[in-house]
């Protein structure tokens, strides 16, 4: 299997606010995350600011290979 960079995008002003890597569907992962399980309160808090406002973050693979 082969890994790719991942972007999340805030759909508002499409800039970028988090770049990650992984390799089957781990740029899902973060949607799934919990305030105990997440790495990355920040992402965390924005991923739900955004949620709070109906919105889901913009993810696209920028690399794949």
């Amino acid at each position: 299997m082969n890994y790719y960079v991942y972007i999340y995008y805030d759909p508002t002003t499409n800039l970028p606010f988090y770049v990650g890597k992984g390799k089957g569907g781990r740029m899902y992962h973060h949607l799934k995350e919990t305030i105990d399980t997440t790495d990355n309160k920040k992402k965390f808090n924005y991923i739900n600011k955004l949620r709070k406002n109906g919105l889901e973050p913009i993810i696209s693979i920028f690399k794949d290979n």
